[in-house]
């Protein structure tokens, strides 16, 4: 996958890439400053391409939290993060170097199992919801809902 085109396009600075794994990821470049051309979606998706992914996420005032859970034969898998409109309060939007860029993709790395079974997952699901944040807790309920009917 490391040799997978570019599909970053720049005007200002130069497009380029950091390779984690067996997945690259787009940057872009100018100077010493990088950005991450990539989402969190993307992200899982490229450090994960054998898992199938739901996405859910709660936003309100400009920031919020996002939650995926992924799924192959081997089980089911979580992972949530939250987001902001800058750097300090989003990490994919404060990357600024390729060591950044490296932590970032192993933080994200990191996958909770949640269960072999779809019930098992469900129910570490519904168990995750209480003491939510409400916002939170609709998320999770909406990707229980998903799981659901696909399954």
């Amino acid at each position: 996958m490391a040799d997978e085109e570019s599909t970053c396009v720049s005007n200002d600075g130069e497009c380029s890439h950091v390779v984690f794994g067996e997945a690259a990821f787009d940057i872009w470049k100018k100077g010493n400053t990088i950005a991450l051309m990539e989402t969190y979606e993307s992200t899982l998706e490229k450090l994960f391409p054998e898992k199938t992914w739901i996405y859910e996420k709660e936003e309100e005032d400009y920031q919020g939290e996002w939650f995926a859970v992924g799924f192959d034969e081997s089980g089911y898998y979580f992972h949530q993060g939250s987001f902001g409109s800058c750097e300090g309060c989003d990490m994919l939007m404060g990357i600024e170097s390729e060591s950044d860029a490296i932590e970032f993709f192993t933080i994200m790395n990191r996958l909770t199992p949640i269960g072999r079974s779809l019930d098992e997952a469900i129910s570490y699901l519904n168990k995750t919801q209480e003491g939510m944040w409400i916002t939170a807790a609709n998320a999770i309920g909406r990707i229980i809902s998903r799981l659901k009917e696909m399954f």
